[in-house]
């Protein structure tokens, strides 16, 4: 048996809320990490889609075709009609490129100010971490994440372990388990649903410190930031992804 750091049951509820605010962080900026890598690879699709096709041959035809129409049915000059038809399609293939540069400009400086949210989310999280180690690092660290601590608590609230050691000992025993399976742990929200007594338990704080309420709030207040940046980023994908949608025919999109 392993020797584990003094741990008593009543540290938990708080170092899990601490840690699965970290994780929510660390998430989203993953998430943002591979989103800002979506955009610029959708931006490059986009200009290849748009500013390397060229639209003359099907203006000039159209443009004949309108000049044609115009000859036939309203008596009017083709040679007009030809000038008119030039005007309406280079202009609005004008219209469009000009829309998304426009746009794809809007687009970086947007993930210009999300990159640079995304570093100070990153250098506040690392500060925080550091000062939650005072109470996270009392879990062992093959243990010293959220679903593991949910994991423990769980055994300890359904009498499964009796001590912390013991907690310990049985989940060490689970995963190793698991390892020997070839299972992988289980989904975060899944393990929530099916402990959802104990992980209501574990949501419940009571007796803080100021301090330690000051410090799960920040990291809390963090959280939300980082969510928000991925909010905005997604909004920014989704506008490019329109313009596709509204300007590049389905057969001209390059994979």
């Amino acid at each position: 048996m392993e020797n584990y750091p003094e741990t008593t049951s009543k540290d938990l509820p708080y170092i899990f809320q601490l840690l699965e605010s970290e994780d929510k962080i660390v998430d989203s900026i993953l998430s943002l990490e591979d989103d800002m890598n979506q955009i610029d690879k959708q931006k490059r699709k986009l200009n290849v889609d748009l500013f390397k096709q060229s639209h003359m041959v099907r203006d000039i035809v159209l443009s004949i075709v309108l000049g044609t129409v115009f000859a036939l049915l309203f008596h009017f000059s083709f040679f007009i009609g030809f000038i008119i038809g030039l005007i309406i399609f280079i202009g609005y293939d004008y219209y469009k490129k000009n829309t998304i540069k426009d746009s794809i400009k809007d687009s970086d400086l947007q993930i210009q100010k999300i990159a640079a949210k995304k570093n100070s989310v990153q250098d506040k999280l690392n500060d925080l971490v550091q000062k939650n180690s005072q109470y996270t690092n009392m879990i062992p660290e093959k243990f010293r994440d959220a679903d593991s601590v949910l994991m423990l608590f769980n055994y300890l609230y359904y009498g499964q372990a009796d001590t912390m050691k013991e907690a310990y000992n049985l989940l060490d025993l689970e995963y190793k388990h698991q390892e020997e399976m070839g299972v992988l742990k289980e989904n975060s929200q899944l393990l929530k649903e099916n402990n959802q007594v104990a992980y209501q338990q574990l949501s419940k704080l009571q007796g803080l410190t100021e301090a330690q309420e000051a410090q799960l709030n920040s990291i809390q207040e963090l959280s939300v930031t980082a969510h928000e940046a991925n909010l905005n980023l997604k909004h920014s994908d989704n506008r490019l992804r329109g313009l596709e949608d509204r300007f590049v025919p389905e057969y001209k999109r390059r994979n």
